[in-house]
């Protein structure tokens, strides 16, 4: 029997650490398997859409659905050509055009910290808790 396929409530269900265990790689295998397949279909849909003449927001529809396709891009800027352009700009109108954000090297490099630099960083810092990541590994047989 599939984990999902559970009718007990989660809150009943978490008393039992096996059950709770099981639920989440459950969970996992099918997100995941999800995942992929929906990655595949919206790359179908979006090969099939409609786009105007230089949009990257596109449009496929049928009898009972309309699929509105926005063609996304990553781009990773080259740190060494854009400091060779804010040189030759200037600061000003470069940064018009970019920001500057300043990130830590890591957490090694904020370790390094004196006791004064690290009390000095607390207020540009605002940390929140956010979902936690847990992987759940399936180590035993399936009871069947």
């Amino acid at each position: 029997m599939d984990t999902l396929d559970k009718t007990t409530s989660l809150s009943e269900d978490t008393d039992d650490i096996e059950s709770l265990l099981s639920r989440s790689y459950g969970l996992r295998r099918q997100i995941r398997k999800y995942t992929k397949e929906l990655a595949d279909t919206n790359r179908i849909i979006c090969e099939k859409a409609v786009f105007k003449d230089g949009s990257n927001t596109g449009v496929l529809s049928s009898q009972n659905f309309v699929a509105k396709v926005i063609r996304k891009f990553s781009v990773k800027w080259d740190q060494e050509v854009l400091c060779a352009l804010r040189s030759r700009w200037g600061i000003e109108k470069f940064s018009a055009v970019f920001k500057t954000e300043f990130r830590p090297e890591g957490a090694k490099a904020l370790k390094s910290l004196t006791l004064q630099e690290t009390s000095e960083l607390e207020s540009a810092k605002d940390e929140h808790e956010t979902s936690p990541y847990v992987d759940v590994e399936f180590t035993g047989e399936i009871a069947l």
